[in-house]
């Protein structure tokens, strides 16, 4: 079920370049299967945003304009993070994607590797409000047989849950 509003947490957004934060990103990453196809290169299309409680790094959400209007999202975060934290931080971006820059859809994909579902992420999915969208791609990779499911959100979806009550 989607939220009508974002939900105030203590951590704070920040945007990204190269250096320590993404080193620590490529850090979380690696110990994953599931970001077998994440990487953090810069360009010019792409924006990383730091997920901070004061200077502690929490998480990072990649962003990647990957059509017109159209967004891609990954998450990046510790094992054992606290998903309404980092749950929120995604709705934030994702409000400000839709919000501020005019975004048409965005999107993620939901892993499952071997026939094991990557929980964190279905659950980020769903307190986001993402819906799946169309079937699972499918490939094997070194003997390992990864399923992704895009989750995404139009602009449509988007108004239809943030518009304003009317008055009685």
């Amino acid at each position: 079920m989607a939220r009508s509003t974002p939900l105030a947490t203590d951590f704070e957004l920040i945007t990204i370049a190269e250096g320590p934060h993404l080193e620590w990103a490529r850090l979380w990453a690696s110990r994953r299967r599931a970001y077998i196809h994440h990487t953090f290169e810069a360009a010019p299309n792409k924006k990383y945003v730091g997920v901070f409680d004061n200077i502690k790094l929490l998480s990072v959400i990649s962003i990647e304009l990957t059509g017109e209007a159209e967004y891609l999202l990954h998450v990046t975060s510790p094992r054992r993070s606290d998903l309404r934290v980092i749950g929120n931080a995604v709705y934030q971006v994702g409000w400000s994607l839709f919000n501020d820059l005019h975004a048409e859809s965005i999107y993620t994909h939901r892993p499952i590797i071997n026939g094991h579902e990557h929980r964190g992420s279905t659950a980020m999915c769903e307190m986001t409000g993402l819906h799946p969208y169309g079937l699972p791609e499918e490939e094997e990779i070194n003997g390992v047989h990864y399923s992704w499911q895009v989750y995404q959100m139009t602009r449509l979806d988007w108004l239809i849950d943030h518009q304003k009550p009317e008055a009685a």
